[in-house]
């Protein structure tokens, strides 16, 4: 059995891991398409990877001393979603740039404090099954929005694409609003929860 703050957590990742699906394959298209080329499109990535890695790092010992794990998971939640309605501004590899260096902040935000609330409410006595869920989740959903995604753009374009991505992350974002204080944000309370 897992907790209502483990299928909560799962459900919220789920919904961003399936947007961020939609537009993962179709990256180097995309660049392309904007008038960019093979370096600037991995110049581009390499700054996203880049500033969530140097960010994780820095920010992950201030969310361990300050644990506001759901108002930062909010704000990564937010910060993609401006994202995806960024993809609707660009018209050239530097404002790609900027957006997925906003993605990058967002992960960083996000990753730390995501991962903490896995771990808090985890099921102790089965932590492989409550990981193997997450697992299982993330490449069946990126699977997922990867064909959608593909459909979308192939048939309607980038603009439509970017349109339903921007669409469902503010729809999900509404609901991470509502549901995120339901989530334990300590062992103790996510005990409890589990108790009832």
């Amino acid at each position: 059995m897992i907790s209502k703050g483990l299928r909560l957590l799962l459900i919220f990742d789920a919904i961003s891991i399936l947007i961020a699906g939609m537009f993962g394959p179709l990256y180097g298209i995309f660049v392309e398409r904007i008038g960019g080329d093979i370096l600037q499109a991995s110049s581009i990535w390499t700054a996203f990877l880049f500033t969530a890695g140097v960010l994780t790092f820095v920010l992950s010992r201030w969310v361990d001393s300050h644990r506001h794990y759901r108002k930062l998971l909010l704000a990564n939640y937010a910060m993609q979603t401006i994202g995806y309605i960024g993809y609707l501004f660009v018209q050239n590899p530097l404002t790609l740039l900027i957006v997925q260096v906003v993605f990058g902040v967002a992960r960083a935000l996000g990753s730390p404090a995501y991962d903490a609330l896995y771990s808090i409410n985890t099921d102790r006595k089965h932590p492989a099954y409550s990981w193997g869920l997450w697992e299982s989740m993330q490449p069946i959903t990126t699977a997922a929005g990867a064909l959608i995604g593909g459909l979308v753009a192939s048939i309607y374009g980038f603009s439509t694409l970017f349109m339903l991505m921007s669409i469902v992350s503010l729809m999900s974002l509404a609901y991470i609003v509502i549901n995120a204080p339901k989530i334990p944000e300590s062992t103790i309370r996510a005990s409890m929860s589990k108790a009832f």
